[in-house]
């Protein structure tokens, strides 16, 4: 079961910003895109997924948000994006990948009820 990441943010992530941050942690990651537009895959240089990331929601009702999250959320934090990271030596890299998307639109990563704000590069 892959692990569970949700970046909360100020604004959406576009697929301009993954290519960004692939390159930005590894110029070898490529993209593709996935479930008939509705996400992205971040790969390695031999084609396996480091991080899986789904298309950009908005945050309807903050409450409901804040409950599947067990975290509050700050002001301006109105965008809700899950990502996946595969239990595989991948999801270090997957996770790096992530943080780069997190500082791009002004967001932090929440995993399962742990708080990840920004990992220095």
């Amino acid at each position: 079961m892959p692990r569970e990441l949700v970046i909360v943010s100020e604004r959406p992530i576009e697929v301009a910003d993954q290519v960004l941050a692939a390159v930005a942690v590894d110029p070898a990651l490529g993209i593709r895109t996935v479930f008939d537009g509705g996400g992205t895959q971040i790969t390695d240089a031999a084609g396996e997924t480091i991080l899986t990331v789904l298309r950009t929601d908005g945050v309807d009702v903050l409450s409901v948000a804040e409950a599947l999250l067990e975290s509050p959320l700050a002001p301006g934090e109105v965008f809700w994006t899950e990502a996946y990271l595969p239990l595989t030596a991948g999801a270090q890299a997957g996770l790096e990948v992530a943080a780069y998307l997190a500082d791009a639109v002004a967001g932090r990563i929440i995993v399962r009820g742990e708080t990840y704000d920004a990992v220095e590069h």
